[in-house]
């Protein structure tokens, strides 16, 4: 494995961490730490395979992230806003 790779991949880890921890910390809390991470990890991995075989590598990239952030608030969402939770028994009458 070439030292430039590590180096571009632990440049973008370190990157998306300080995004990750200074947006964790701001009033609206969209994503933290791992997934400004996950996301810069992802965006090094795809630029270095587009260099090798092609643009089709970053098209990939960028439908499986638009994929993950509609699941994330989906998910989000769905947890906030549960259809599927029981409901609260009625308080007993006094």
């Amino acid at each position: 494995m070439d030292i430039s790779i590590v180096k571009e991949l632990g440049v973008s880890l370190g990157l998306g961490l300080l995004v990750g921890f200074q947006r964790e910390w701001g009033p609206p809390h969209v994503a933290g730490i791992r997934s400004f991470a996950f996301i810069t990890i992802l965006g090094t991995v795809c630029a270095r395979l587009s260099a090798e075989y092609g643009s089709g590598i970053v098209s990939a990239g960028m439908i499986g992230l638009t994929a993950m952030l509609i699941a994330g608030g989906v998910s989000k969402y769905f947890s906030e806003n549960s259809i599927m939770r029981k409901p609260r028994p009625p308080n007993p009458p006094i």
